[in-house]
């Protein structure tokens, strides 16, 4: 073999080894470098997201534990302790209710898979003007209370004075009601 084959057959060798260097070992190495780099950057955002629900539950764990609060009594048991909070907006309205007497206690949605509320329910009677039955009607709306008005009968007498039957509906944690009996 002369000077000039041996370095064509060189330079071929070294083409070859570079091109199965190039194909067997640089482009995997490089398209598992981009693969990774990709994964690596949905892991990133994947890890963002979880860590704003982290921060959102803590939020709403928080927010959960500021409406028990507002819903359920300091002291004592609740079904009285709910009374005399409606009882309190009708005399501040300038009435006095006729009757006020609970009803119900329901579980707040499914019966079976029971959670964490209950719906109570009240029923109000009494005899009042328009006026002061409106004046109970939004001072009950803007209790910070969670009590709501399911159904409101009234029937209008010659004086001017309405009859009226409100039945209340009162959301509430479930512990706090121990001892009522669930219907």
């Amino acid at each position: 073999m002369t000077l000039r084959e041996r370095r064509i057959a060189h330079a071929t060798w070294i083409l070859l080894g570079g091109g199965l260097l190039l194909t067997q070992v640089v482009e995997p190495g490089w398209k598992r470098y981009r693969d990774l780099s990709q994964e690596h950057e949905l892991a990133e955002g994947i890890l963002d997201r979880e860590r704003a629900l982290a921060t959102r539950v803590v939020t709403l764990v928080k927010r959960r534990q500021e409406l028990q609060e507002t819903l359920a009594p300091k002291e004592g048991s609740l079904v009285p302790w709910l009374m005399g909070h409606v009882r309190e907006l009708s005399q501040e309205a300038g009435f006095k209710p006729r009757s006020l007497r609970f009803v119900s206690a329901q579980p707040l949605g499914d019966a079976k898979k029971a959670g964490a509320f209950l719906e109570l329910k009240l029923e109000l009677r009494t005899k009042t003007s328009p006026k002061k039955l409106q004046d109970f009607l939004v001072r009950l709306a803007a209790s910070e209370r969670h009590v709501r008005v399911r159904s409101l009968t009234t029937v209008p007498d010659p004086k001017g004075r309405i009859e009226a039957t409100l039945l209340l509906l009162a959301l509430v944690p479930r512990d706090a009601t121990r001892g009522l009996e669930v219907q």
